[in-house]
């Protein structure tokens, strides 16, 4: 009788605990957040090595016309929070086409680059029960990797970075409000390897810096938590290094810069409803 009375008592202590951990779980905000962002529309410029008569760094233009047609990319992401902490990769692809290059020696040419970015962040997210507004304090480990067509150029780069994202919802509690997201940060980067056609030795990197900004304004339907959003981004890269050509000390760098104009689509699946206190 006593094993039997034991029995039943371990299995609704058992009970107990399990539907606590339940509450406890369900009670806390917690969900996965993806983003598809694309922008057909940009500026972009370049800083590249240069090595002639005089060396040094050349800056590039967009050719005539071209202007905002020089750069584009387009980024993917997902994350997913849980009480006051979020974590996300994603992913970022980004060409800067129809730079304008005056080579002394060759003349005019027409060069492009291209970039692609993996972002590993996570950090401190502030949000109060049920509301669509949080900001996120993050730290970012950052791989970047470039190739141009300009000199057959390649460069990898491992950095970090710091910043802040925030998401922000205004009007009345209905099912679509008025929304607004913004980013930025700075970093830069700790490990790197540079390669070209270019006659350089004993390459040393001295500086770099990896920094952006960027703006979204939109609408969020709160019954599916889908955000569209018409958003500005600009970001830049540049490594400084020093070197050897032709016994002579020089010092060049390389920038890959762009202003874009895209759309993004924010997609939440949160274990709560909106706009529920």
């Amino acid at each position: 009788m006593q094993n039997r009375t034991s029995f039943i008592l371990s299995i609704l202590i058992s009970c107990i605990i399990l539907t606590g951990f339940k509450s406890v779980f369900a009670s806390v905000q917690h969900g996965t957040v993806f983003s598809l962002a694309y922008f057909p529309f940009g500026y972009g410029r370049m800083n590249v090595p240069y090595a002639d008569a005089v060396a040094g760094t050349a800056n590039t233009l967009p050719e005539e016309g071209s202007s905002f047609k020089s750069a584009g990319k387009y980024s993917v992401s997902a994350g997913y929070f849980y009480a006051s902490y979020q974590a996300d990769l994603s992913y970022e692809s980004a060409t800067i086409r129809n730079q304008l290059f005056d080579n002394s020696s060759l003349g005019d040419e027409i060069i492009e680059a291209e970039r692609t970015v993996f972002l590993l962040r996570g950090g401190k997210r502030f949000s109060d029960p049920g509301d669509s507004t949080y900001h996120y304090l993050y730290f970012g480990l950052k791989r970047m990797s470039s190739c141009s067509d300009y000199e057959d150029l390649e460069l990898a780069a491992y950095g970090y970075l710091a910043g802040y994202e925030g998401f922000y919802t205004f009007g009345i509690k209905s099912s679509i409000e008025f929304a607004v997201k913004f980013n930025a940060f700075i970093g830069t980067y700790r490990k790197e390897s540079f390669d070209s056609d270019l006659q350089f030795e004993n390459i040393d990197r001295k500086n770099s810096v990896t920094a952006g900004a960027e703006l979204g304004i939109g609408f969020l339907y709160e019954p599916e938590d889908v955000a569209v959003l018409l958003k500005f981004s600009n970001d830049f890269d540049q490594i400084a290094y020093n070197a050897e050509v032709s016994g002579s000390n020089l010092d060049f760098a390389y920038r890959i810069q762009g202003s874009y104009l895209g759309i993004e689509v924010v997609y939440s699946i949160p274990n709560f409803k909106y706009n529920k206190r």
